[in-house]
């Protein structure tokens, strides 16, 4: 606990000190103690102030208060923001390493007429006025044209002499406490919201695609300004009005901030290897580098057509970078004349078969090429198919390369989940796994009866567009059920392949059971604001009567269910544009059906408050 305390009044000295312009730490060391305290203790006032000391003398209040946005150090803290905004447009800009401050327009909207005002963001209610520093500090032009403007303070790269300090940010700091800039001309003031570094980025938003993105712009965008991060915000000037704050935090805000490192190094070699689908796709091997606190070597290369057009092969230089857990991946290839792609293969590296070219990829078309059948065995057995434990892609191919198991898998992908009906069978599978692991095996088998339905079997084929929420959407329409979410023509298609094997499999397998395919809700629903029951009770409470809850609000939701609301609730505005029926809390037993209730305590705890 003392080592706790320490570490929130080492918080709290560095808090007044950047409000003060006197930071004493790097932001990583700042980002770093404020993790570990939010870790201990989230409550922690300390995490959401700037400052205690905002009345000093030379200090005005903001018009407005300047709130911090959200914070994500890795994909984790990145996924309620993405899930909270996956319909909306997203900007992504430079977290700028510099001094906060705002410029107010008093009057005038020329660089002659206008009567600035310079103001040090401070503890975000009220901040030092520098505005005697204006004269040597390079404006953006939209301070002219708006009556405030949030900005930050900082040295670009290309001015940045090492001779001024440790790093552009202190030294900025330094700069902006004396009485006069010793470098007239080098500070820089950037819009924070009107930045030429601000990129657009369109639902729906894939949280691997985003994450590599990110680090792509990071890396280009951090060569031309000290940066600490990526913010990424609501484009929508409405949605984030509606949104709003919670009096600590902008909530349509989020400063991504996990450790970034970048390090140049050299190709040592290229291997190719057979994805499920028949791809074969590169990795690159390059001089290992330590990036994030870990040792990395292995680099995907994406694909033949991208290898080839950046003439990569063995002493090739290669910028490698890795944010956080993100997987490391090439952000820049050196031009060199001499440079010559390595030869790409014309042979499958695992059946020898002659490669075909579709589009970017270079794809073994052969039926019976067993890297294929490897991966799309081992996908069938993991869990997203049918979740049988201990069935790798090792295990699966120690199998194929019996040539009565090759026979078997070949033609029933599914047979691990009955062995004893296909003759010889078992007695294969003790030879090549052993005693102990094959009864392991059998023991998960006996684990998995009956948990699964028709639409995880089809899902488990590894069909295109054709994940378990896909199947049982399109299961459940083939045998006449009302769906809430129409299939896509893709995910149908792939359903007509999969309904052939699955009657082929059910014709085969004897002793493996599945379980009947759920029944399509009655009624769907989603939930806002607090409950006089835990959520998860009036949860369970409805699911007897056949309703469904759902995460967000669309246009397939029936009712959205109001607790007691907070200022501002997005579900609600988004129920009423979509003209989604509300029902309060104590009026849901009105819209069940008449029935005789099971004793449950849910039931009774529910009733009695309702």
């Amino acid at each position: 606990m003392t080592q706790l305390s320490e570490k929130i009044k080492l918080l709290g000295l560095a808090n007044t000190a950047y409000a003060q312009g006197q930071p004493f730490m790097t932001d990583e060391e700042y980002d770093t103690l404020w993790r570990e305290i939010r870790e201990a203790q989230p409550d922690c006032p300390d995490l959401y102030h700037t400052s205690k000391d905002p009345s000093r003398p030379g200090h005005v209040p903001h018009k407005f208060p300047l709130l911090s946005p959200l914070k994500a150090f890795d994909s984790d803290d990145l996924k309620p923001f993405l899930a909270r905004f996956k319909h909306a447009t997203l900007q992504v800009q430079p977290k700028f390493d510099g001094i906060a401050a705002v410029v107010y327009n008093q009057g005038g909207r020329t660089p002659t007429g206008a009567k600035l005002l310079l103001v040090k963001s401070g503890d975000g209610y009220v901040g030092e006025d520098i505005s005697h520093h204006l004269p040597d500090i390079k404006l953006p032009e939209s301070v002219y044209n708006k009556p405030s403007t949030s900005v930050e303070i900082l040295i670009p790269l290309s001015q940045w002499n090492p001779e001024w300090g440790m790093n552009p940010r202190n030294t900025t700091a330094g700069w902006i406490n004396r009485s006069q800039i010793p470098h007239s001309g080098v500070l820089e003031a950037v819009d924070h919201d009107e930045t030429a570094m601000s990129m657009d980025i369109l639902p729906p938003h894939n949280l691997d695609d985003l994450q590599n993105f990110f680090l792509q712009l990071y890396s280009e965008w951090s060569t031309r300004y000290p940066m600490d991060g990526l913010m990424l915000k609501v484009a929508d000037a409405k949605l984030r009005a509606q949104t709003g704050h919670n009096n600590r935090n902008y909530l349509w805000s989020l400063a991504w901030k996990p450790p970034i490192q970048a390090e140049w190094t050299t190709v040592v070699d290229i291997h190719w290897e057979v994805s499920r689908q028949g791809r074969i796709i590169p990795t690159v091997e390059y001089q290992p580098l330590k990036l994030c606190g870990t040792v990395n070597r292995y680099v995907t290369g994406n694909n033949a057509q991208w290898i080839s057009d950046r003439k990569i092969s063995t002493d090739t230089p290669i910028l490698v970078g890795k944010a956080g857990e993100i997987i490391p991946r090439i952000l820049e290839v050196a031009p060199r004349e001499s440079n010559f792609p390595a030869p790409l293969p014309t042979n499958c590296p695992v059946c020898g078969s002659y490669l075909s070219e579709y589009g970017v990829h270079l794809t073994c078309t052969h039926p019976e090429c067993v890297a294929q059948l490897v991966k799309t065995i081992a996908y069938f057995y993991s869990d997203k198919g049918m979740d049988l434990k201990s069935i790798g892609e090792s295990m699966i191919e120690r199998l194929l390369q019996n040539s009565i198991g090759y026979q078997i898998l070949r033609r029933s992908p599914w047979a691990l989940l009955d062995p004893v009906v296909y003759p010889h069978f078992v007695s294969v599978i003790y030879f090549v796994w052993g005693t102990p692991r094959t009864d392991t095996y059998l023991e998960n088998l006996s684990h998995i009866q009956a948990t699964k339905n028709p639409a995880h079997f089809i899902a488990a084929l590894g069909l295109p567009n054709l994940a378990y929420k896909s199947a049982l959407t399109c299961f459940q329409a083939f045998i006449g059920h009302k769906t809430y979410k129409n299939p896509t023509p893709a995910a149908i298609n792939s359903f007509v392949l999969g309904v052939e094997k699955f009657k082929q499999a059910m014709s085969e397998l004897k002793n493996f059971t599945l379980s009947e395919l759920p029944t399509p809700a009655v009624k769907t629903y989603c939930i806002t604001g607090t409950l006089s029951v835990p959520r998860g009770d009036m949860i369970d409470y409805l699911s007897q009567f056949g309703w469904q809850a759902m995460n967000q609000v669309s246009k397939n939701v029936d009712y959205l269910i109001l607790g007691e609301l907070p200022k501002v609730s997005t579900k609600l505005q988004k129920a009423q544009s979509l003209g989604v029926q509300t029902i309060k809390e104590e009026d849901i037993p009105n819209y069940l059906p008449l029935k005789e209730e099971p004793p449950d305590e849910n039931h009774d705890q529910i009733n009695s408050r309702s």
